[in-house]
């Protein structure tokens, strides 16, 4: 983790940090000290170096409690300026994962690609939401996958939930794992 020293001096030159908040719970490797880097307009990303979950709702969920575990507030993401702790953990994090990757990506907007995640409508939990809720109920209730599509540069990966390779994957990954477990 960043001390305030080192915090003072990236920040300011568009730095960003990967954030793997499942994985630094699973570790025991503390918690990023994220109020101050946000404060100074740090660039952030989530994702997962270690753990097996690939879950970015449980990710931003899990940084968003810690931080409100470590400060003993609620709605640390937020501010006067941008109230909505989903949409800004969300747009930071799309944005600082583009950067991250190094791709013209992170939101929508004319020459960025598009990668867009599209939330299933027809989920009981968002019905007579308007669309803005929706990613925070997404985000903030439990664990349900509620993404319908998944769109990658403008190509559905994703469609009603699933994804063309889905099958051909879980049947190679049962192999490989089968060959690990039972290896000598």
């Amino acid at each position: 983790h960043l001390t305030q020293i080192e915090m003072r001096g990236l920040a300011p030159l568009g730095a960003g940090v990967g954030l793997c908040p499942t994985t630094e719970a699973n570790l025991g490797d503390g918690i990023f000290d994220f109020s101050p880097w946000m404060e100074m307009g740090g660039r952030w990303s989530i994702g997962g170096d270690s753990h097996v979950g690939v879950d970015p709702f449980a990710e931003l969920r899990a940084l968003e409690y810690s931080q409100r575990l470590r400060q003993r507030v609620r709605n640390v993401a937020a501010s006067e300026e941008a109230p909505d702790v989903p949409a800004n953990l969300w747009s930071q994090a799309a944005e600082g994962g583009a950067q991250a990757i190094g791709q013209p990506a992170g939101a929508i907007a004319p020459g960025l690609r598009a990668d867009l995640v599209v939330l299933d409508g027809n989920d009981l939990d968002f019905t007579a939401l308007p669309a803005p809720a929706m990613l925070g109920v997404a985000m903030f209730s439990g664990n349900r996958n509620r993404v319908r599509d998944v769109y990658v540069a403008g190509r559905e990966v994703v469609a009603a939930g699933r994804h063309a390779e889905e099958e051909r994957a879980a049947a190679s990954f049962g192999k490989t794992l089968e060959k690990l477990r039972t290896a000598p």
